[in-house]
């Protein structure tokens, strides 16, 4: 219909410089709908831009509009000869931007898998992935951490309507690709497993049933015949998980284990980044969460070679200094730095206040190096305390301005029955 119209106006004439096989490429459609519902009125703006070029405006003003376009290929075919920037129709109120979910589905469990060049494992691990969670409603979501060797082939050539590939433009570490998995994830339940073949599958219908049977909000693994090097790697990893215990106070004995298995709002909440995997158990204790661990299997590595070894040991002792300090004083810092401003500055007063009656007494204080260690703890006090306001003011800024509550509700009750 608006076509006609533009015709019976003179557009497109001899007089507007546009050739005839113009008037018929602009009869179709630019952009083919997928779904349209469009009622029009004709606008004031149409009557009064009857122009040879006046297409660029709005002829017809939508009553009631739910329309999805996709370019169609006359669309790019006409753009070339008129050199047109625009479409030739756009709505009033456009979406440029309809962003819809990865995953349309809500399954009872996901199965996140982090892999990076394990392009012999990926069959072999889909298949005991399928074989150990038969008659289970689940999807299975591979997050391919920048691999450079066939991993993204063969996890296409094995894939089942139940697995998805999620690929990263580049390798982003461990804790970044799970979070990019557990982001897609749509299950009630989400589960993570390395892609390496040594965490057994099969382990998790158990840990499911006894998460969902006991309430718990986090199932984690805990190795048993663990089947790696003594030396360079079951050694460094049992001391860093004393240290780990220790110092957060979550007793979780095999922090390195990744089969783990989450309620859907904790793994949400997980914060992952850096080299905190290796803190899952922790950062989930931090949102209140309820933790349990059972034995699980654990096999030799067969293809391939481990890609998050030794060389992080320094950052998982860099991290544990963070986690200390999120565990204790995300919402209180002042505690930590008042704490210590007010020593030093105690010790500071101290020390020049004896100086100060030396120098009365007549002593010459002045070369002494307790007169230089007094100033400093004296200054380094009220720095650290204006260092606990300071982060005590943007801890603040940061719950209040994205509306995060300083606690977490597990369940609400009204009487015996579960409301929420």
């Amino acid at each position: 219909m608006e076509v006609g119209k533009s015709r019976e106006s003179g557009v497109g004439s001899r007089e507007s410089g546009v050739n005839s096989p113009y008037l018929e490429s602009f009869s179709k459609l630019y952009f083919k709908p997928l779904a349209s519902l469009v009622l029009y009125k004709p606008s004031k703006p149409f009557f009064q831009s009857l122009s040879p070029f006046g297409l660029s405006k709005l002829y017809f003003k939508p009553l009631a509009s739910l329309v999805l376009y996709k370019p169609s290929k006359l669309f790019f075919q006409s753009l070339s000869p008129f050199r047109l920037s625009k479409p030739f129709f756009q709505p009033l109120c456009p979406v440029k931007h309809l962003s819809l979910p990865i995953f349309t589905t809500m399954p009872e469990l996901s199965l996140v898998i982090t892999v990076k060049n394990e392009e012999e494992n990926i069959a072999p691990l889909l298949a005991a992935v399928h074989t150990a969670l038969r008659g289970m409603d689940y999807e299975v979501i591979l997050v391919d951490d920048g691999s450079t060797d066939q991993t993204k082939q063969r996890i296409i050539e094995s894939a089942d309507d139940r697995t998805w590939l999620v690929e990263l433009r580049k390798n982003y570490g461990q804790s970044n690709a799970m979070m990019a998995g557990i982001d897609q994830a749509k299950g009630t339940y989400i589960a993570l497993l390395d892609g390496d073949l040594q965490n057994d599958p099969s382990d998790i219908p158990s840990m499911l049933e006894l998460l969902k049977k006991e309430d718990w909000d986090v199932v984690a693994g805990n190795r048993i015949n663990r089947q790696d090097s003594m030396l360079l790697r079951q050694v460094p990893s049992r001391i860093a998980n004393a240290l780990i215990r220790s110092f957060t106070g979550v007793h979780i004995k095999d922090y390195g284990c990744t089969l783990k298995l989450f309620r859907r709002e904790i793994a949400a909440e997980l914060g992952l980044y850096g080299e905190l995997h290796r803190f899952i158990p922790v950062l989930a204790k931090m949102q209140g969460a309820r933790i349990t661990q059972v034995n699980v299997q654990h096999h030799a590595r067969k293809y391939g070679k481990g890609k998050y070894g030794m060389n992080r040991t320094f950052k998982v002792l860099s991290d544990l200094v963070l986690m200390v300090f999120l565990r204790r004083y995300m919402q209180k810092p002042m505690h930590l730095f008042g704490t210590m401003g007010f020593i030093s500055f105690g010790l500071g007063l101290i020390i020049n206040l004896y100086l100060l009656g030396l120098k009365l007494m007549g002593n010459n204080i002045g070369g002494k190096p307790l007169l230089i260690l007094g100033l400093i703890l004296l200054l380094g006090g009220i720095q650290l305390i204006t260092i606990g306001i300071v982060a005590d003011i943007n801890i603040r800024t940061y719950y209040e301005s994205q509306n995060k509550k300083t606690y977490n509700i597990r369940k609400i009750y009204k009487g015996k029955n579960i409301i929420s």
